[in-house]
């Protein structure tokens, strides 16, 4: 993630990541300290040692969720 946000200039504070792999993308996220959407696709949540920030059915509502809560 810190490569790939500073490939585009962009810094991480503030940033969401949305994406549908438990430890991949929301684990990344967590350690990151960054706020996270965890694309369900019809499964539930079976982590115990890390939580996304919120849980959305798809990826349209993923975006409309982070789209309202940033800043």
């Amino acid at each position: 993630m810190r490569r790939s946000a500073a490939t585009v200039s962009v810094p991480l504070p503030g940033a969401w990541v949305i994406d549908d792999s438990p430890l991949a993308d929301i684990a990344g996220a967590e350690a990151l300290g960054l706020r996270s959407v965890w694309v369900t696709d019809g499964r539930c949540w079976s982590q115990n040692s890390y939580q996304p920030t919120h849980v959305a059915n798809n990826v349209a509502s993923a975006i409309r969720y982070a789209m309202r809560k940033q800043g």
